[in-house]
């Protein structure tokens, strides 16, 4: 069964993938640590705090309802 908690990782897997950017850039580009982008992908952080959200999606260049809906 899918896990509705992990979507936001997987959405977040799918649009690094597209963009091909790897964790540090990605942490590079947010200000962010490796860390903290590796805990939201994976889904050990389903629900990261809006500033983190808002510069990871800022990053990849799309809204951050993309990637969490209740955001």
């Amino acid at each position: 069964m899918f896990n509705l908690k992990k979507q936001p990782a997987a959405k977040l897997r799918v649009l690094m993938a597209a963009k091909d950017i790897n964790t540090q850039e990605l942490a590079d580009q947010t200000g962010l640590s490796p860390t903290t982008i590796s805990r939201i992908r994976s889904g050990s952080v389903t629900r990261p705090k809006s500033e983190t959200a808002y510069r990871i999606a800022a990053a990849l260049g799309v809204k951050v309802n993309s990637i969490w809906r209740d955001m």
